[in-house]
């Protein structure tokens, strides 16, 4: 992407830039982080851009005497030809939904994008660098452990740019494969502070995480349902209703679900009873 002739043209006003082989991409943060000398931190993908004034904003905002280690805001999103096609809000609320990943969807679920996060140096020199051995989520690890200690302050205003774009590695992790072991990776993290399996918080986070993942399975129960109900079978469409309805249960029993079954059960279809005549 012609980065390095990028750099070497600007290199007179670089303090220091490095293009060489690494062990991944935390790897090569941690090298960032072990050579700056500023008392704020963050790191920069190649999709992505700071805004011209945002440095200014964010140093007085970071205050160690008033808890204030970790600032973060707003993030516009941009496509391939630099347009604007939306804004993505920061927000947090509590350290448990932060473990909670899966609950990221809530509209209250804590939401930011990498580079339009900051932290002092006093944080990460306490709770550590990225650990190296992770692909996908090294910085979902870092905030877990930076929200046990500091508080994640709001700066209500855009601080970053991320282009998005085919090549981009968000948009690569929604194949089957990668999503696989970004998902697997991510779970990892998020059992290591669910605690013991004797406390009541671990069965918290395991019930939280399992309610979804029967909502997803209960709904494609539903949709094979339905199909099978269009094609007349109403006795497989039935098996699949009582399995969508057997894991809703965990939840409110969702009307759609309900209605179906009720139909399987004592509706009959009008073009059969009038065949029947």
């Amino acid at each position: 992407d012609e980065s390095v002739a990028i750099i070497k043209k600007y290199a007179p006003w670089l303090s220091y830039w490095v293009s060489e082989s690494d062990n991944g991409q935390a790897a090569a943060i941690n090298k960032g982080f072990a050579r700056v000398t500023g008392a704020t931190l963050g790191w920069l993908n190649s999709d992505d851009a700071y805004l011209s004034d945002v440095f200014g904003a964010v140093a007085g905002q970071l205050d160690s005497l008033k808890n204030r280690d970790v600032i973060f805001g707003d993030c516009h999103l941009i496509d391939e030809s630099g347009t604007i096609t939306g804004i993505w809000k920061g927000h947090f609320s509590k350290r448990k939904d932060l473990i909670r990943w899966w609950s990221y969807v809530r509209p209250d679920g804590p939401c930011w994008l990498t580079h339009s996060i900051f932290y002092s140096r006093e944080a990460i020199d306490n709770v550590g660098l990225l650990d190296e051995t992770l692909h996908y989520s090294m910085d979902y690890d870092l905030w877990i452990r930076l929200s046990s200690r500091y508080r994640f302050c709001y700066l209500d205003r855009v601080l970053a740019v991320y282009r998005f774009h085919s090549s981009s590695k968000s948009i690569l992790q929604l194949s089957q494969t990668a999503e696989k072991k970004w998902f697997a990776e991510r779970m990892r993290i998020s059992q290591k502070y669910w605690g013991s399996m004797l406390t009541p918080a671990y069965y918290f986070y395991w019930y939280s995480f399992n309610k979804v993942q029967w909502q997803k399975k209960s709904l494609s129960f539903y949709a094979r349902a339905e199909e099978q109900y269009r094609l007349g079978h109403r006795y497989l469409a039935l098996q699949y209703g009582f399995v969508s309805l057997l894991l809703l249960s965990v939840n409110a029993p969702c009307r759609n679900h309900v209605a179906l079954l009720f139909r399987l059960l004592v509706g009959t279809r009008i073009d059969n009873a009038k065949e029947m005549r």
